[in-house]
């Protein structure tokens, strides 16, 4: 039907008000199916980020979704099999020793906390015959290498034979660890030696003068505010922390002539040797000096382990303390907020200054 007027007619008149037609009715039906389809999938967005998260933590963590508990029910230590005779009954435990040494547990250093809760689990674990420290750090800070040192010993006190791989680097505290251990194997390009002490801080006081800054410390004592980054040293100050820097050099030595006691059997036979000054040492220059057993690689390393766990076969298991979410989490955010105020490496954040470190001279803060 044309409703078009026809040419000549008067327009039509428009419907009132009481004669519009209904609305059509509401169907609820649609829009209650439509809350129900956004808010699964709001619901599903958030799932994927929750399930995205858990995949990057454990990336990071580096924990297999194979991994079981190491020895003992209430261990947090959790082990991974990474080569050798699946099928063996024996274990060689491998423990990385990686990043900085610090005392703090860290998700991306060498922590004291965590390797010596891996080496006291390998020392429990019957299967475990022998322990392979997989070694790449550049020293860190002196009480956290010496804890790490006494763990090894433990192993060893056992009755499980210890031998460290040495990757890049084993220098420094590094090194210290791995005079605990029985047989040391460096590649011939390893960076390794380092025997010393350093002790690092910042002196800003030319800066201060430029941009006309003064501090002022209230203290109750001369040597209260030593290493302060506002002023320089005093004379006083720099010969006692060189004795501190002398006495933790000498304990230093006590250990290198302990674990090198053929080469190197008294504390004045390692001062008096020319590594002795802190210098950093190659591999070859290392085995030549009596510093490492034999030149090369973690497959010798695990051989050697075998031979002097006196076992034909193997699993190599990866001892590592699991890291829960909560603690990588502050631990990020711990490492960040260094970085946040001086643009500094990451590394450096780690320790802070005027702490004493067995530590590679290009990594100390």
């Amino acid at each position: 039907m044309n409703d078009t007027p026809a040419a000549g007619a008067p327009p039509l008149a428009p419907l009132s008000p009481d004669r519009w037609p209904p609305p059509p009715p509401r169907r609820r039906g649609r829009l209650f199916l439509g809350c129900c389809l956004g808010t699964l999938g709001t619901l599903g967005l958030i799932g994927a980020g929750i399930l995205g998260l858990v995949w990057i933590v454990a990336t990071l963590v580096g924990d297999d979704a194979t991994a079981l508990p190491a020895f003992g029910r209430n261990s947090k230590v959790h082990e991974e099999l990474i080569g050798g005779q699946e099928k063996a009954k024996d274990k060689i435990a491998v423990i990385e020793v990686k990043g900085i040494i610090v005392s703090a547990r860290l998700y991306d250093g060498a922590s004291a906390t965590d390797l010596c809760e891996a080496l006291r689990a390998a020392a429990a674990d019957p299967a475990v015959r022998a322990v392979l420290l997989d070694m790449d750090t550049p020293g860190g800070e002196i009480t956290a290498s010496d804890e790490i040192h006494q763990a090894v010993k433990g192993v060893r006190q056992a009755g499980k034979p210890v031998v460290t791989c040495m990757r890049s680097m084993g220098a420094s505290g590094g090194y210290y660890i791995a005079t605990a251990s029985d047989w040391i194997v460096a590649n011939r390009l390893t960076l390794t030696g380092s025997v010393g002490v350093i002790v690092s801080g910042w002196n800003v006081t030319g800066l201060l003068d430029k941009v006309g800054v003064r501090a002022t410390t209230y203290k109750s004592g001369a040597m209260k505010d030593m290493l302060s980054p506002m002023r320089n040293a005093t004379p006083q100050e720099e010969a006692y922390l060189n004795g501190l820097v002398r006495q933790d050099f000498i304990e230093f030595a006590a250990v290198v002539a302990q674990g090198r006691t053929k080469r190197y059997p008294t504390v004045e036979a390692v001062l008096n040797a020319p590594f002795s000054d802190g210098r950093v040492l190659s591999g070859r220059d290392a085995f030549t000096a009596g510093l490492v057993d034999e030149l090369g690689y973690f497959d010798d390393a695990a051989r050697k382990a075998l031979q002097l766990a006196g076992v034909p076969e193997a699993r190599l298991m990866r001892f590592k303390r699991a890291t829960g979410l909560g603690e990588l989490l502050f631990s990020m955010r711990a490492n960040g907020h260094a970085s946040a105020v001086l643009p500094l490496p990451a590394a450096w954040t780690q320790i802070p200054p005027g702490v004493p470190c067995y530590l590679l001279p290009t990594a100390a803060p």
